[in-house]
């Protein structure tokens, strides 16, 4: 081989050598920009999600009366854009739910009124009793089982080497650890409303009738006739202590101590949507007092 030709050999080497090296570098380069903006972009997420808490509690500010009610200005759902996203706001009112951490008290005292509207709402929504009784083995302190209950002896048969804790809820998602608390009993059915839609863990030991559900109202001792002109009412305005009293009165009186007019406990969920991309959500808790707190984010 001549000279010239070993020159244009280690020339298209050299070239080779040098096009091998861009291509590598431009894939870098390109594997790094993507992970920036996909870093960037969860950022910018991060931030409008706070944006929307930060709305939702301008919206929980604004509510100055001493009632909350479900034809208020913050029980109104909010959509708005934000970029190249859609946020969607609404608000809902925890106490308008059954605190099943308000069941057992301090010390292992029972809150027997909150347990029977327990009761009763298991009744109402046609699902078995032992639910109650499964429930309450899982959060006591005793490894003593319920007529128709569970302790540790049933969890540790299926493999539940820890259970149950003997404490209060950490989540509403621990119920499905329980015993009896299947999915479809939980989030419901075609057939029938599951239980998630009637309990938190993010409230006091009060139920606002001007926000909870008929299936509460009907758990308290109001028949279903009663109910329903206890709904119809509601449409318009903010029920009182009056009404209730004309509707039903031994009712009102025997749940009088457990029912409340105005809500301390809000849930926020925030939706985002981007165009060709899954909606997100986030949640949080808001605790209203003399001051307004987001006390959870995140999963609840």
């Amino acid at each position: 081989m001549n000279k010239k030709g070993f020159i244009l050999i280690y020339i298209l080497g050299i070239s080779l050598a040098f096009a091998s090296l861009l291509l590598f570098l431009n894939f870098r380069t390109e594997k790094y920009l993507e992970s920036f903006k996909k870093k960037y972009d969860e950022i910018e997420i991060e931030r409008i999600f706070d944006i929307g808490f930060e709305v939702a509690k301008k919206i929980l500010e604004n509510d100055k009366n001493n009632f909350d009610w479900i034809g208020e200005n913050w029980a109104k759902e909010r959509i708005f854009k934000i970029g190249n996203y859609q946020i969607r706001i609404v608000i809902t009112d925890e106490n308008s739910k059954i605190n099943l951490n308000k069941i057992l008290e301090e010390k292992g005292k029972t809150n027997e009124t909150l347990l029977e509207i327990f009761k009763n709402l298991i009744v109402v929504l046609g699902y078995p009793f032992s639910l109650v009784d499964c429930f309450l083995d899982w959060i006591d302190e005793d490894n003593l089982p319920r007529p128709f209950g569970a302790e540790s002896s049933y969890y540790h048969s299926i493999g539940f080497k820890f259970a149950p804790p003997n404490r209060n809820l950490l989540s509403l998602r621990e119920l499905s650890f329980i015993k009896g608390f299947e999915k479809d009993i939980l989030e419901g059915t075609e057939e029938k409303k599951g239980i998630l839609n009637f309990i938190t863990i993010y409230s006091d030991d009060k139920i606002n009738i001007n926000t909870c559900k008929g299936e509460i109202i009907n758990a308290m001792g109001f028949t279903k006739n009663q109910v329903d002109r206890i709904l119809a009412e509601r449409d318009y305005r903010p029920l009182n202590e009056r009404f209730l009293i004309e509707i039903n009165r031994e009712a009102f009186l025997k749940y009088r101590n457990l029912i409340k007019y105005k809500s301390n406990y809000f849930k926020v969920s925030i939706f985002l949507k981007k165009n060709g991309e899954d909606e997100r959500e986030k949640e949080g808790i808001f605790k209203k007092d003399k001051n307004i707190e987001l006390i959870r984010k995140g999963i609840l």
